[in-house]
């Protein structure tokens, strides 16, 4: 019989402890893979749609360590230090950055935009155009 709720009897802090940790590591390896898919966005586009969430990636695994660490589960605390260690350094690249522009400076970005039919067959006056302006962007 299907029960909602697990038979408590007998030790029942040990299994509700081990049904949390089993329930995590399925998180916690359903986001390693989803770290690891991201890195093979050339190979299908499903892959590519993966590497946009680094950052919720590495917050997962980082409460990921704690929770492991809280229920002394030493053996699953090693996929959320990986799911760290693979998506922390483009991620505190994000938040600890030196600014590109220094402090005082006012920061100067030239957008250049056209509106190009895709039947007009003069490509080259649009690349000169292009290396004339000089844009950033």
């Amino acid at each position: 019989m299907l029960r909602f709720f697990p038979d408590l009897s007998g030790d029942w802090k040990k299994k509700v402890r081990d049904g949390v940790v089993a329930r995590t590591s399925v998180i916690l390896v359903l986001v390693l893979v989803c770290t690891v898919g991201g890195w093979l966005g050339k190979l299908w586009m499903i892959f590519e749609w993966m590497c946009h969430f680094r950052a919720q990636y590495f917050w997962i695994g980082v409460v990921g360590v704690m929770m492991m660490l809280a229920l002394r589960s030493w053996r699953w605390a090693v996929v959320p230090v990986l799911i760290v260690i693979l998506n922390g350094p483009g991620v505190l690249g994000w938040y600890f950055r030196k600014p590109a522009v220094p402090a005082g400076e006012e920061a100067r970005i030239r957008f250049f935009l056209s509106n190009v039919h895709y039947s007009r067959v003069d490509h080259q006056r649009l690349v000169e155009m292009i290396e004339k302006e000089r844009a950033d962007v």
